[in-house]
């Protein structure tokens, strides 16, 4: 083990000394490598990517969109969630919904209903 300590430290005090005795001179470069004349190419022809015209950009807003309600999409959990924002006519219309797609629970929403219709708008 003390034998690679000594063999790495004459190493480096090697390299060490080959670095001071080899004269720097101000203006060498290294040889340009292949990658580096590629990137240079590139950035000489300054590319840009186009939109292929046959493609139109959809500018509609989806964020807007996916706020609106769908109507065809109704839960007794939407329902609730719209109880507790306080968005009454919201939820007696969702509930009226679930009582003609759930007619077996139509009870159950009539009673929703009927609690929500005496709290005040």
């Amino acid at each position: 083990m003390q034998q690679q300590y000594v063999e790495n430290i004459f190493n480096l005090n090697a390299i060490d000394e080959l670095e001071r005795n080899t004269p720097v001179m101000l203006n060498e470069q290294p040889p340009e490598r292949k990658e580096d004349k590629i990137i240079k190419r590139f950035i000489q022809a300054e590319p840009h990517i186009k939109h292929p015209a046959h493609i139109q950009p959809n500018n509609e807003n989806k964020a807007k969109k996916s706020s609106e309600d769908r109507e065809d999409l109704v839960t007794e959990t939407l329902a609730r969630i719209y109880t507790e924002q306080m968005l009454y006519q919201k939820a007696i219309l969702t509930y009226k919904k679930l009582m003609l797609k759930f007619p077996e629970k139509s009870l159950y929403f009539a009673s929703q209903i009927e609690q929500l219709e005496k709290k005040p708008n």
